[in-house]
């Protein structure tokens, strides 16, 4: 970069940063937290420091701000920003915030935008051109709860158009949406491009769990296997395995086998099913299989078991 466009990149940045500070002002009439027209689109005002304070971030979301200093403490990591860095939160989070610099004169300043892991998948592939995403088969990889990186005029001045945007009816429908993605266009060109990436890859894959977690509690009773929960949720097999297991600690298979196990304990204990027949209404084909997997769960065979309730008068299972 010669000294001439690194100039003229500076000036753009100081613009597009006093027109921001300008709208925040605009868009924050109260001390604290102000909603805007967009929905996960939240505007700051502080007029003195604030001590450290617990809050919380429910989606992957890129913190900016125009005027101030604040310092954001995550698992004992410490994240602070200002008008020349922003951060980026990569999933829902309980954090604590601290601001440091604020005064009725130059107030704080800042906007926390929700950032749709899936339209991040979008603007991706856009720019691969169809080449794979690196990683995207590996979702598990460790993901950073937040990162910092440098501020430039083009990221800048984009949030600036989109505050404006979001305004005006027509404009909110018709080009907020378009400002978005480019938002998401230009956080993908800067030096900590792959924690977006990879944070994106990993929440559309959590999404993905859930929803197969949900199909094995309404098919419970059938025979499912591994690639059958994976094809309905479209992934394959092994990046479904890997991703299952990353994110709630256990194989899809010892997950549906302790489903299934505690379906059949309910139904023998509220329903009074035999172990058999409960065996059977939760997808087991051979009951002395069933017998043995429930001991190895429960630490006794589904008979004795069952037999501990008989003359309980109040049974609480939960």
């Amino acid at each position: 970069m010669t000294a001439g466009v690194d100039i003229m990149l500076q000036r753009r940045t100081a613009g597009a940063r006093a027109w921001l500070i300008e709208l925040l002002g605009e868009l924050t009439p109260a001390v604290g937290a102000n909603g805007t027209a967009w929905a996960g689109c939240m505007v700051y005002r502080f007029d003195a420091p604030v001590p450290p304070t617990w809050d919380e971030v429910g989606a992957l979301s890129l913190c900016l701000v125009a005027q101030g200093r604040k310092i954001v403490s995550v698992g004992g990591n410490r994240y602070p920003y200002d008008p020349y860095r922003y951060l980026v939160m990569t999933r829902p989070l309980r954090l604590q915030f601290e601001i440091i610099e604020a005064s009725p004169e130059m107030p704080f300043l800042s906007m926390v935008l929700q950032i749709p892991a899936a339209l991040v998948g979008e603007v991706l592939v856009e720019i691969l051109g169809g080449r794979e995403c690196p990683g995207a088969s590996e979702p598990q990889q460790p993901i950073a709860e937040a990162y910092v990186s440098a501020v430039d005029g083009t990221l800048t001045d984009a949030v600036v158009r989109f505050l404006s945007a979001i305004q005006v009816d027509a404009e909110r429908r018709v080009l907020a949406p378009m400002i978005l993605r480019e938002i998401i266009f230009w956080l993908l060109q800067h030096s900590q491009a792959s924690r977006l990436k990879t944070a994106a890859i990993h929440e559309n894959a959590s999404h993905k769990i859930l929803a197969a977690i949900q199909y094995m509690e309404a098919h419970i009773d059938e025979g499912l296997d591994v690639s059958t929960i994976a094809n309905h949720v479209g992934m394959s097999t092994s990046a479904f395995a890997h991703s299952f297991k990353a994110i709630t600690t256990t194989s899809p298979i010892q997950f549906l086998k302790r489903k299934r196990l505690e379906r059949a304990r309910k139904l023998m204990l509220r329903e009074g099913y035999g172990a058999s027949e409960a065996a059977f209404k939760v997808g087991y084909a051979s009951p002395s299989q069933f017998s043995r997997e429930f001991k190895r769960y429960f630490g006794e065979g589904p008979h004795g078991y069952a037999q501990q309730f008989r003359n309980a008068k109040t049974l609480m299972i939960s």
